[in-house]
């Protein structure tokens, strides 16, 4: 039995693994749809950078401004 087709979880049935790359596509879609909205959040002001700071540790730039 091969452990990268699939896995058990403890309370179901098999899951199976997807493509690495279609999993990464999806993975890299998230994370642009996340920052979207994240932006939008705080421009309309339902979110503080505080908060933002709080709960999501952002990448930095090179010159040093976060990279939101």
């Amino acid at each position: 039995m091969s452990t990268q087709s699939a896995y058990h979880t403890k309370s179901g049935p098999a899951i199976g693994l997807g493509d690495p790359a279609t999993e990464r596509d999806k993975l890299i879609a998230a994370n642009y749809a996340f920052a979207v909205a994240l932006r939008q959040a705080l421009r309309s002001g339902k979110e503080t950078p505080t908060g933002v700071l709080a709960t999501v540790r952002p990448k930095r730039r090179k010159n040093g401004t976060l990279a939101l």
